[in-house]
């Protein structure tokens, strides 16, 4: 190895290594705005999957297969940026928030806030 080439790697030796990113607890507690948004997402999710099947308890609300999925694409997205959250944790937040609205009444409850949520998301 050359005088050059040592220095280098001397040098190279020296500089501390950054400090690996911190790793999000998966089980803390979401904001406000992104609990609505997954909780958005999977009641677009589950609305959509019922209007495919033509399931007369969906029919009043609007066709959600395109805008619903653009939502919830951009919605996981966003919750993952600034969570820090893997796919793993949002996927098991969206199962536990899709569990609470097979519940009688929770898609009905919810539905107008997540269409204005819709609407402003402009999709």
């Amino acid at each position: 190895m050359s005088l050059p080439s040592l220095i280098l790697a001397a040098a190279l030796a020296a500089v501390p290594s950054p400090a690996p990113a911190p790793v999000p607890d998966a089980g803390a507690p979401l904001s406000f705005a992104n609990a609505e948004k997954l909780r958005c997402a999977a009641t677009f999710a589950i609305v959509a999957r019922h209007q495919a099947g033509s399931d007369p308890r969906v029919a009043g609300f609007p066709p959600l297969a395109v805008r619903g999925e653009a939502y919830f694409i951009r919605a996981v997205a966003q919750v993952m940026d600034s969570t820090g959250f893997d796919e793993a944790a949002v996927t098991a937040r969206l199962q536990t928030m899709a569990s609470a609205l097979a519940a009688p009444g929770q898609l009905e409850a919810g539905m107008p806030s997540c269409l204005a949520s819709l609407e402003a998301s402009g999709f």
